[in-house]
């Protein structure tokens, strides 16, 4: 009765083990990923009013000039994108900005990145951490400066199915031989 993922299947995988036994490899995304479905606009999100030498214009641009967002913080620049995301799709995959802990601005601009990758990179410039909750039937983001961190013992059979390791000669040197131009060798030396 516990929900232990949440999130969605995109790839399945059928295999067979050279001793018979068959098995599924399933690939899932979590919630987050749903970010990734939905590209923003051409956004240049600005912490402050734009001077007018600094506003893109029709003619200082060939073509799709910026949309010009001025006094973004960050929590402005969570609901832009956010909004983008639910504008365009349905009501299960919609996420709506939770707890958000910096209080700070923003510049930077976006030329249709993906909703997931604009989070990501304010969350980068700022040091912050993100991460998605279901309350109620509905997600939610939060942006968070500080986070508890969980100490999870990893398990096999528990919490990890399987684990494999490989190896390929494919940067293996075994000797190196120096040619200079014109086929000059370090034979002489």
């Amino acid at each position: 009765e516990n929900e232990v993922f949440d999130g969605w299947v995109v790839g399945i995988e059928e295999s067979m083990t050279n001793s018979g036994e068959f098995a599924y490899g399933v690939t899932c995304l979590s919630v987050l990923d749903y970010l990734n479905c939905i590209s923003t606009g051409k956004w240049d999100l600005h912490p402050e009013e734009y001077t007018p030498e600094e506003i893109p214009t029709s003619e200082t641009e060939n073509l799709d000039p910026f949309e010009v967002f001025e006094n973004v913080t960050v929590r402005k620049a969570l609901e832009m994108a956010l909004k983008k995301h639910n504008d365009n799709v349905t009501d299960d995959k919609k996420i709506f900005l939770g707890n958000v802990t910096v209080e700070d601005t923003v510049y930077m601009q976006s030329n249709r990145a993906k909703v997931l990758n604009l989070i990501q990179r304010i969350a980068e410039k700022k040091e912050a951490f993100i991460e998605i909750r279901k309350e109620k039937g509905k997600y939610y983001l939060d942006f968070l400066k500080e986070v508890e961190i969980e100490e999870n013992e990893i398990v096999l059979g528990v919490n990890m199915t399987s684990i494999s390791r490989g190896n390929t000669l494919e940067n293996v040197v075994t000797r190196i031989i120096p040619i200079g131009a014109d086929g000059l060798t370090i034979k002489s030396v």
